[in-house]
C-alpha cells in the first residue's frame, strides 16, 4: 500500500508574541532579556553543571528547591514549541524571563510555570515540532537536578536544592537546552525562549523581586497556545489506519520504564500528548537511529480493538519478552503500558459494566474509591494493566478512542472539567449519559 503523503507546512500564523499581548494586560514589570553565547559556545558557563543520562532522576518532596507545576498548581503551566514561519519572528540565543527568578524564589516555592520554545530552520514545518519538544525534553530530563514529567499543557518540573544553588538563572536552563537542541538538531537555525514564571501558590519570592505573573494570564496563554495544536490536530485527524502500512513507536521513556514503549497509529495519539503518527513519522526521518521506531502493523486481527500481529512482534521485542499483546483501543483487555506521563486514564468499573475517565487535575476520588494519584501510582512503571489505560486530552479527541470497549457509549463517569473541555469529541447521544 502507498503511505498517503504528508503535506503540512504551518498551522497558522507565529505565536511569538502572545506571552507579551496577554502579561501587558496586568500591568506587570517589564520582561528581562539574556542574549546566549553563538553556537561554537554554546556550552560556555556550564562546567560546574552535569549533564548526560546519568543525571536523570526523580526528584522527591523535601528535596526540591523549587516546584513548577505539578498537582499544587493544578498543573497550571505549558511547555510549547512553536515553528516560526519567518526568522524575523524570533532572535537566536535569546532568552525572556516574565516573573521571579530561581534566586529570588523562596525554597521550596510551588509556581505556575511556562516555556514557550521558538525555533527557526527553512527546512523545518509543523510536523517538527514533537521532535523538536521530545529534544528539549531529553536536554531537560538528562541535566543536572532537574527532573520533568507530565504533558505539554499539564506539566511537572522540579529544581533539587543539591543542584539549584549552581545555577545563575532560568537562562542557564535555557542555554543547556538551546545547546543540546542546536547541535544535536541542524535544521535549526534559531532558537529563542519565553520563561514565564507565575506567582507562587506555595512558598513566595524574595523582598524587591519582580512578582510572579497571575494564575490566570499563564492559564490564558496555555489556552491560546493549544488552539495552534488544534489546527494541527484537525489535519491529523483527517489520516485512518488504514492510509498506512507502518505505525512508529517511542522508547524514550524506558529509563523510568524499562519494559514499557508506545505506539503511534494515525488513529492513536499517545497518553503522554507529545506525539502523533506524523510526527513521529518526521522524527524517524530526521533521526532514524534514536528513540522512534518502524513498526509495520502487520495482519489486522481485529479492528475494533486494533489489533495487529506486527504491533504484537514488535512490543513482544520492545518488552523485554514481558508482553504478548497490544489492543490499542482498549482499556479492559491488553491495553498499552504507561510509564507514568499519561494526561488522564480511563478504567473499568465492574458494577455498572461501563469506562471511567479521570484527568490529573481532578483531586476527588474516582467512582473505585481512588483517586488519580493513587491510579496512576499503580498504573506506571510500564506495567500493563487490565482495566486500566492512560490517555491525553488529543488522545481522546480522536474518532477511534477506546473503540473496542465500546466507545463513547461505554463510558459513565468523568469529571465535569474534562466532560466540557472534550465537549466537541462526545457524541450528542452519549453526552447526557456521562
Amino acid at each position: 500500500m502507498a503511505e498517503r503523503e504528508v503535506k503540512f507546512k504551518h498551522a497558522g500564523p507565529s505565536l511569538a508574541f502572545v506571552e507579551k499581548e496577554i502579561i501587558d494586560k496586568y500591568n506587570m514589570s517589564p520582561p528581562r532579556e539574556w542574549q546566549l553565547p553563538d553556537l561554537e559556545h554554546a556550552y560556555d558557563g556550564l562546567d560546574e553543571i552535569g549533564q548526560g543520562p546519568e543525571y536523570f532522576s526523580h526528584i522527591r518532596k523535601g528535596e526540591y528547591l523549587l516546584d513548577l507545576g505539578g498537582p499544587k498548581t493544578a498543573y497550571t503551566g505549558f511547555y510549547y514549541t512553536d515553528i516560526c514561519e519567518s526568522p524575523d519572528d524570533l532572535d537566536d540565543g535569546k532568552v525572556v524571563l516574565y516573573g521571579p527568578d530561581i534566586h529570588e524564589i523562596l525554597p521550596e516555592s510551588t509556581i505556575p510555570f511556562g516555556l514557550h520554545w521558538k525555533v527557526y530552520g527553512k527546512d523545518l514545518s509543523h510536523l517538527h515540532a514533537e521532535y523538536i519538544g521530545r529534544q528539549v525534553m531529553t536536554a531537560c530530563m538528562t541535566t543536572e537536578g532537574w527532573m520533568i514529567t507530565g504533558a505539554a499543557f499539564e506539566p511537572w518540573i522540579r529544581l533539587s536544592k543539591k543542584a539549584g544553588p549552581r545555577y545563575k538563572g532560568f537562562y542557564q536552563f535555557a542555554q543547556i537546552m538551546r545547546a543540546y537542541s542546536r547541535t544535536t538538531s541542524p535544521l535549526l537555525e534559531k532558537v529563542e525562549m519565553i520563561i514565564t514564571v507565575g506567582a507562587p501558590v506555595v512558598g513566595g519570592v524574595i523582598e524587591g523581586a519582580p512578582q510572579g505573573v497571575p494564575k490566570e494570564a499563564i492559564t490564558e496563554i496555555s489556552e491560546r497556545l493549544k488552539k495552534r495544536q488544534e489546527v494541527y490536530d484537525a489535519w491529523s485527524k483527517e489520516m485512518q489506519d488504514a492510509d498506512v502500512d507502518t505505525f512508529y513507536g517511542c522508547t524514550l521513556c524506558k529509563m523510568i520504564a524499562p519494559n514499557h514503549a508506545c505506539v503511534v497509529a494515525p488513529s492513536n495519539v499517545p497518553f503522554c500528548g507529545f506525539a502523533s503518527w506524523a510526527g513521529m513519522k518526521t522524527t524517524y526521518e530526521v533521526e532514524p537511529g534514536g528513540y522512534i521506531f518502524p513498526c509495520h502493523r502487520g495482519e489486522l486481527i481485529d479492528e475494533d480493538m486494533s489489533w495487529y500481529k506486527g504491533v504484537d512482534e514488535e512490543i513482544w521485542e520492545r518488552s523485554n519478552h514481558k508482553y504478548h499483546h497490544f489492543f490499542l483501543n482498549s482499556t479492559i483487555l491488553y491495553p498499552a503500558t504507561n510509564c507514568g506521563c499519561f494526561e488522564a486514564a480511563s478504567f473499568y468499573i465492574p458494577e455498572v459494566d461501563g469506562i471511567g475517565i479521570v484527568n490529573r487535575r481532578y483531586t476527588g476520588e474516582t467512582p473505585l474509591g481512588i483517586p488519580f494519584s493513587t491510579l496512576a501510582g499503580f498504573m506506571s512503571g510500564g506495567e500493563q494493566n487490565h482495566g486500566f489505560k492512560g490517555l491525553s486530552v488529543r488522545n481522546m479527541m480522536m474518532r477511534d478512542i477506546l473503540r473496542g470497549d465500546g466507545g463513547w457509549n461505554r463510558v459513565v463517569w468523568m469529571p465535569k472539567d474534562l466532560k466540557l473541555e472534550i465537549a466537541d469529541a462526545i457524541p450528542e447521544e452519549a453526552y447526557d449519559k456521562i
